[in-house]
């Protein structure tokens, strides 16, 4: 599992890496032909983290039920996004990725509801969500990319 949460660190910080001279203008921009923005895809890569490991572990986690509706799967970005929704996420992306370690090895996950994704990979415990969770991380990281390109 080790390498899992390497792998994890090392998409996030490369991903702050990729945005970390944006403006929240270009950050909330959505291009011609795309239906998300930045902010929308870094957001919803660290709320699906602890929505897959937390709370299909049945964990609390303390992110609010507004961003959990914000960035949920399924929404999408507005036109009035909160710059204090990329500062709450930004202030966690890498201590989440350290503290869902920390969880692991302290073995805190004792349960994992079954989760059938849209990816059709069904995960069955905390080491498929975690795996699976890099797999979504890297498809937004190369959204977060493609977007950085088209503004």
């Amino acid at each position: 599992m080790t390498n899992n949460f390497l792998i994890l660190k090392a998409t996030r910080q490369n991903t702050l890496n990729a945005i970390q001279d944006l403006s929240f203008e270009q950050l909330t921009k959505i291009p011609k032909g795309f239906n998300n923005n930045i902010q929308w895809n870094f957001c919803h890569t660290i709320l699906v983290q602890h929505l897959l490991c937390y709370k299909l572990s049945d964990i609390p986690f303390d992110i609010s039920d507004e961003l959990i509706a914000r960035y949920s799967k399924g929404s999408k970005a507005t036109d009035n996004m909160l710059q204090s929704d990329f500062t709450f996420f930004k202030s966690i992306a890498l201590t989440s990725v350290t503290e869902l370690e920390k969880c692991y090895n302290n073995k805190v996950f004792k349960a994992y509801k079954t989760y059938p994704t849209s990816y059709n990979v069904t995960l069955n415990s905390i080491e498929d969500a975690i795996a699976f969770n890099n797999v979504h991380e890297g498809l937004h990281f190369g959204y977060i990319l493609a977007l950085k390109r088209a503004i």
